[in-house]
């Protein structure tokens, strides 16, 4: 199924959806990367795909990662685009909740991703999207369900009748919100080395609404520096149209960093994002 659309933020903080954008690597040697925007059929070439190329120093791994310990959180890192997306109807914004948002159990959101259908079952050619009702921390934590390998800076949804799989890594969990405008709540982290669709491990997901201050303060950062370098240089014609200056400071993109990368998950197993 095709992703839901996102609305208007109505606040200054947005970023592309991985529900509409995949990352491939370019050059294995040199691990140089570049993001298909728009992309929905990975078998067709469809007319609406944007091909971003990204600047090494523009990938901004969270200082607290670990990626021999998926489990420790701050499982997130920020992309920024070397050159602005084109927003239309197959590529748009998608909204952050506000700082320390807690969703409620039961909240109805929505994964995407191009993962594995089933344990050890097929990839996908088309963007596959799934209902993972939110099961709050109380439910989650048990010994019975994650234990302590769940934080409270991680949301946890789905079961054993829908969940991520390999492949979904670095994707969104999508929810909506009151004003009617889906938020990008979760990125999707990890699931049970039992099966996709293990009973009581729900899928894990990085929380995104505990990382809002370090992502306002890297978008403001990027910022001033780039302040700095064009100051005194002479002002040179704007060469194409921009979006809105908030659409261009956070218009940057989620990814999982894991020991293996986008294109590889699709390829074969990756062990860190699978846990018993």
């Amino acid at each position: 199924m095709r992703p839901r659309a996102v609305g208007d933020c109505g606040r200054g903080g947005r970023l592309a959806s991985q529900a509409q954008t995949n990352l491939t690597p370019t050059g294995r040697s040199s691990r140089t990367y570049q993001v298909v925007l728009g992309d929905y059929n990975l078998a067709e070439t469809e007319g609406t795909e944007q091909v971003i190329p990204i600047n090494n120093d523009d990938i901004f791994v969270h200082p607290d990662w670990n990626s021999e310990c998926v489990a420790c959180g701050n499982d997130i890192a920020l992309i920024k685009l070397s050159s602005s997306a084109e927003l239309g109807d197959r590529v748009q914004p998608a909204c952050l909740p506000p700082a320390g948002d807690i969703l409620t159990h039961d909240t109805p959101c929505y994964i995407t991703g191009w993962g594995r259908l089933s344990t050890g079952g097929e990839l996908p050619d088309i963007l596959q999207q799934a209902l993972l009702p939110v099961v709050d921390y109380e439910h989650c934590s048990q010994r019975t369900w994650w234990g302590s390998t769940v934080k409270e800076t991680m949301v946890c949804a789905g079961g054993d009748i829908r969940s991520g799989c390999n492949g979904d890594s670095g994707g969104p969990l999508n929810c909506p919100a009151e004003d009617g405008t889906w938020q990008v709540h979760g990125v999707t982290s990890f699931g049970s080395s039992l099966g996709c669709n293990t009973l009581r491990k729900p899928t894990v997901f990085t929380r995104i609404s505990a990382f809002i201050d370090w992502i306002e303060e890297l978008g403001k950062l990027r910022l001033h520096r780039k302040t700095n370098n064009l100051s005194g240089a002479k002002k040179q014609p704007r060469q194409h149209p921009q979006p809105p200056a908030e659409s261009r400071t956070f218009l940057l993109q989620f990814l999982m960093e894991t020991k293996g990368y986008p294109e590889t998950q699709r390829n074969r197993e990756v062990p860190n994002d699978e846990m018993r």
